[in-house]
């Protein structure tokens, strides 16, 4: 009779163990963890403990997670040097795009004729080349940056519930 006690007291302990801990870790990671979430009218924001937060420009908001895990800050930092170069790519390219438009509309009356042509030229030049830029730079940096993101959260959940 005491060795059936013991064995089921001993398979309690042991079954109970590992669900113990398994509920403690979905616990931690419920608690700490972070993913993305990108709404149409909110953007792209961050949730965590089931609450949504703003990124910040250049995810300055999340600068406090990942320093709590520095396995992951080199991969986020490069995600935000990205975002930068792609925003600043951004700037350049709408503002070359305007000034390209607005170079071509006054070469242009009110009848729509065109009256100066290579002023004409050099404004659709100037747009065609602002859309090419941001297409072929722009986007593919963007793209990049927020994939390095994710895979910056994924480190950080990933070391964070391994401490």
């Amino acid at each position: 009779m005491t060795q059936k006690l013991f064995l089921i007291t001993l398979f309690c302990c042991i079954g109970s163990s590992p669900l113990f801990s398994q509920n403690e870790c979905l616990e931690t990671y419920d608690r700490e963890g972070i993913y993305l979430r990108t709404d149409f009218w909110a953007g792209t924001r961050y949730i965590k403990n089931g609450q949504p937060r703003n990124l910040g420009i250049f995810y300055k908001h999340l600068n406090p997670e990942f320093e709590k895990t520095p396995e992951a800050m080199p991969l986020f930092l490069k995600a935000k040097r990205n975002a930068k170069i792609a925003t600043v790519v951004g700037i350049v390219t709408g503002v070359t795009a305007i000034l390209g438009g607005v170079m071509a509309c006054r070469s242009v009356n009110q009848d729509g004729f065109i009256t100066n042509q290579p002023r004409y030229d050099q404004g659709i030049i100037l747009l065609s080349g602002s859309a090419i830029l941001s297409l072929a730079v722009n986007m593919p940096l963007q793209i990049k940056s927020r994939r390095q993101l994710d895979d910056a959260i994924w480190l950080r959940n990933r070391a964070f519930l391994g401490n």
